[in-house]
């Protein structure tokens, strides 16, 4: 993790943006999330890499994919779990 240029998006958010595609096809997202912070991921899927994390008021641990149900992409809510941390990839297409 030390070694990405995660940005402070709000208290207890830090966001990765890889360079995936230049033509926009593709994008990720890695979210790390404290206990105090809530991020709004627009995309099709968000996988649950490290502890706790609540999408849309549902808590996945550790290796859940949340699959979008339209093609297009949707806003999914995530937060850490009671009282953790989050580390969550998102992937739009």
């Amino acid at each position: 993790m030390t070694a990405h240029d995660f940005q402070t998006s709000k208290e207890g958010v830090k966001v990765f943006i890889p360079d995936l595609d230049g033509t926009g096809g593709l994008s990720a997202a890695f979210i790390e999330l404290t206990s105090s912070g809530a991020y709004v991921y627009r995309g099709n899927y968000l996988l649950v890499l490290k502890g706790s994390c609540d999408i849309e008021g549902m808590t996945f641990s550790p290796n859940w994919l949340v699959v979008g149900k339209a093609i297009e992409p949707q806003s999914y809510r995530i937060a850490a779990g009671a009282g953790g941390s989050c580390l969550a990839m998102g992937v739009s297409l």
